[in-house]
């Protein structure tokens, strides 16, 4: 047994009888009292059987998860950027960028549970020292408050935290110069008429607007997060895409109105004057392309939906700005009145279109849309690092819950898996999935959905079942009574049971039971007869059919033969015929037969019919002595 016992050392009480002194004072000094140093009670055997195990299981499940991948092995496959430069075809150099990317993606999960294994399991197995039932020793992740920041490597952990420094600056700094270029186009629409100027201005203020909304959003999802934790479990992350939503349903309204200001000015009840643009206008619209260009650059950076929709509305800005620019210099160089709201029109049709598609793609993510393929791949092999430790998995479901995604996991154990290991995997799968970052800064929430240990339960238990339902009660054999053939009454009825009659009549059971097992034999083997003769049958008269089939191509076959010949012989006459035609002359016309031909022929006939008549009739055939013809040669006649 592995353990160690503590005895307080150095007590004597200096009498002779150490053996007494034995007997008496051992369970006190075992158990911590005693005249010299007397203790609280306290447990003073430790069994480490049960520590030990523990480690050993944790220590081994963390070295299958360390082990499982080599990742130097699969860096063979990565092309380096010169190499990419170098590929012509765009769809190889594609092919490689993407190859690239997933290796990229492999690497982070290989470093998540490197980095994170080792931890959790720790964590799976509190100490408990002094056996209070208090764990003093709750472990890294109990420490931390479930925080898995910490445990990460110092280069990832600062990757993350420039990744949130980027997101806060590049919000600051979209407020900040929406602020600026609202007041500038304000000033410029003031001092001109132009419709698109306008829109330009509006569209500015609706920037502003939004932006706002972004970034009270951003405030919201990590204020006083701590303290309404029970209240929002699991964080107001889905705030942002709520705000972007909002952000979009505005946009598309307002440049609604826009359109429909400008169809109001091309109809012919509109006005028609040609808008001029000023110096001030004209600076205000060069400085808004150049500001929100710079910005649109820094921010198509940041991987976070935020920050991707700050991007988006300043690549519109963009465009709308430039063709705003555009549409009225051009119609007051060419004096054309149309040319403006024309402009206005088509901008907003495209905005209108644009942050449509962005709402829509909100909603789809708010309402639980798939992941893409890419974050698909990315946690299958997450999955795939613990396939030393599960025995298989039956789904995997990767699905938005705003920007975060939902990842279920089916996992398929033995049914012989504690469940304590059951757990200890599950939960771990679950933390190094919630340690993944998906589009840097953005949290993945993993639900690990329910531990299946039921494919090798439910069949075990099935098939239990189906052997409980079968299996039938054996009962016990009755023993059939011996007929001693008693057929008399003797003694008013009674029945002498004699060793000699017991005997024969175990001998007359066992010949009838003998004759019964030869008869069941027998029957047997005439069935075994019957059943062979039938197969023999049966093969005699599949071969007559096969012969008779055989016969009858023959038949046919010499049918089709002879056939053919006629054919052969009929087209050889007709060709003879065919070439001895027109040999032959003109066919003479045969002449009339006169009357006293006929009659002569009539005379000839009756005259050859009475010579016929006359010839004397043939000898009677000569007969044997046995009664036979016998046909002599007309020589012995």
């Amino acid at each position: 047994m592995v353990g160690r016992r503590n005895i307080l050392s150095g007590h004597h009480n200096g009498n002779k009888n150490n053996e007494q002194f034995d007997k008496y004072q051992r369970v006190d000094l075992e158990h911590g009292y005693g005249a010299i140093n007397p203790l609280k009670p306290k447990q003073r055997f430790r069994d480490a059987i049960e520590a030990t195990v523990r480690d050993n299981r944790a220590n081994e499940m963390k070295q299958k998860l360390i082990d499982n991948v080599d990742h130097d092995a699969l860096e063979v496959y990565r092309k380096s950027e010169e190499s990419l430069k170098s590929i012509k075809n765009k769809k190889v150099r594609a092919f490689y960028e993407e190859q690239n990317q997933r290796l990229d993606d492999w690497a982070e999960v290989d470093m998540v549970v490197s980095s994170l294994a080792d931890d959790i399991v720790d964590s799976m197995n509190p100490r408990d020292p002094d056996h209070d039932g208090v764990a003093e020793d709750r472990g890294p992740l109990g420490s931390s408050g479930e925080d898995l920041e910490p445990f990460l490597p110092e280069e990832e952990r600062e990757k993350r935290r420039k990744s949130a420094r980027s997101v806060k600056w590049a919000i600051n700094i979209n407020v900040i110069v929406n602020i600026l270029l609202l007041g500038a186009k304000g000033v410029a629409a003031i001092w001109s008429n132009s419709l698109s100027l306008i829109a330009s201005l509006v569209d500015s203020a609706l920037d502003l607007l939004c932006t706002i909304i972004i970034w009270i959003t951003n405030r919201l999802v990590g204020w006083r997060i701590e303290s309404l934790k029970k209240k929002f479990p699991i964080g107001r992350r889905r705030l942002e895409p709520i705000g972007i939503l909002v952000f979009s349903i505005v946009m598309v309204i307002s440049f609604l109105q826009i359109l429909q200001e400008s169809i109001k000015k091309l109809l012919p009840s509109g006005e028609h004057d040609v808008a001029m643009l000023p110096p001030a206008a004209i600076f205000a619209m060069v400085a808004t392309i150049v500001v929100k260009g710079t910005i649109w650059i820094g921010c198509a950076r940041v991987k976070t939906t935020q920050v991707q929709a700050l991007a988006q509305d300043c690549k519109t800005d963009v465009y709308f700005n430039t063709l705003s620019l555009l549409f009225p210099l051009i119609g007051a160089h060419l004096d054309v009145w149309w040319l403006d709201p024309l402009g206005a029109a088509g901008l907003s049709l495209f905005i209108i279109y644009d942050w449509a598609c962005t709402c829509f793609e909100n909603v789809a993510r708010l309402t639980g849309e798939a992941a893409d393929a890419r974050v698909e791949r990315k946690m299958m092999f997450m999955a795939y690092r613990f396939a030393p430790l599960v025995e298989g998995f039956k789904s995997l479901k990767c699905y938005h819950a705003g920007d975060g995604v939902c990842v279920e996991i089916d996992v398929l154990m033995n049914e012989g898996t504690p469940l304590r290991r059951c757990h200890d995997i599950a939960e771990t799968l679950q933390y190094c999935l919630e340690g993944l970052k998906e589009y840097e800064a953005r949290k993945l929430r993993s639900s690990v959905h329910h531990l299946s240990v039921q494919y090798e339960l439910l069949k075990h238990e099935n098939e239990g079942l189906k052997e409980a339902l079968q299996h039938k009660k054996k009962h016990r054999k009755k023993g059939k009574a011996l007929d001693l053939q008693q057929r008399q009454e003797y003694h008013g009825g009674s029945v002498f049971w004699s060793p000699r009659k017991l005997r024969e009549a175990r001998a007359r059971e066992a010949v009838r039971e003998r004759d019964e097992t030869e008869e069941k034999l027998q029957k047997a083997r005439s069935k075994k007869q019957r059943e062979e003769a039938r197969l023999q049958r049966q093969d005699e008269l599949e071969e007559r059919r096969v012969e008779r089939q055989r016969l009858k191509e023959m038949r046919e076959l010499e049918r089709a033969e002879k056939a053919a010949e006629r054919a052969r012989q009929k087209e050889e006459r007709d060709a003879a015929k065919a070439i001895q035609l027109p040999q032959k002359g003109k066919r003479r016309a045969s002449a009339a037969t006169s009357s006293n031909n006929k009659r002569q022929k009539r005379v000839e006939a009756a005259r050859a019919g009475a010579q016929v008549q006359e010839e004397p009739p043939a000898p009677p055939s000569k007969l044997t002595s046995r009664g036979r013809n016998v046909n002599l040669p007309s020589k012995y006649r």
